[in-house]
């Protein structure tokens, strides 16, 4: 069963965003698409989880390493020529954020390494209930990377080779960003930043492999 039209349509339908004549269809082809009830409900899992946590605001030198970026970006195209503009293939604009994300991560590790450690004004109780919460929303990512990850390999379908080598580059760039973090929050576990930065780069992991099995299905 090709899912590439409803698997887009999923971080639509946990949100809650899809409008009713879509979310019907999605919903018929729930009742009959194995794959993408689970991979559905692993979403609903994450965003449960994601929802126990606190609203967190990065440092300041996370967005001066935002903004840095943003400006280098900026100039390099402003001493290109014009171009016809064109919209990029979704892997694309996956493959773009997730070189954000590297840079993200490597803002956070940065930043933390520098920070002197904590006075403890967090209890310890503070610390280990932000632990558990980030293990369980981590836990939540990981199933649905699992799953999506079984998905490819069992797929008997070779993607484009140029195609292939950008998801794998991204891949390889998240993973990066996720050692990063991970790192980042062993120097200070009570990193609030650190802690997001997990989460997101966790989350644009699932993104990838739910847009490589989605090319994956239509080149079936």
């Amino acid at each position: 069963m090709n899912c590439e039209r409803y698997s887009e349509w999923l971080g639509d339908a946990v949100d809650g965003a899809l409008d009713p004549a879509h979310q019907a269809e999605l919903d018929a082809h729930l009742r009959g698409c194995t794959d993408c009830r689970e991979l559905l409900s692993d979403l609903m899992e994450i965003r449960a989880a994601a929802a126990t946590l606190d609203r967190l605001t990065p440092s300041p030198d996370l967005w001066k390493a935002i903004a840095a970026h943003v400006d280098a970006s900026r100039h390099a195209s402003a001493a290109s020529p014009p171009a016809r503009v064109t919209r990029p293939p979704s892997w694309m604009q996956l493959a773009a954020a997730a070189a954000l994300v590297t840079l993200l991560g490597a803002a956070v590790w940065f930043g933390v390494s520098l920070r002197s450690p904590r006075t403890g004004s967090e209890s310890v109780a503070e610390l280990a209930r932000a632990s558990s919460e980030l293990q369980l929303a981590e836990q939540h990512y990981l199933n649905a990377i699992a799953s999506l990850e079984q998905l490819t390999v069992q797929k008997d379908t070779t993607l484009d080779p140029v195609v292939a080598a950008e998801i794998a580059q991204s891949l390889q760039s998240i993973d990066r960003a996720i050692d990063d973090s991970r790192a980042a929050l062993k120097a200070e576990p009570g990193s609030f930043v650190a802690q997001t930065s997990l989460l997101e780069a966790l989350r644009m992991k699932v993104a990838v492999l739910q847009e490589t099995v989605s090319l994956m299905n239509a080149r079936s």
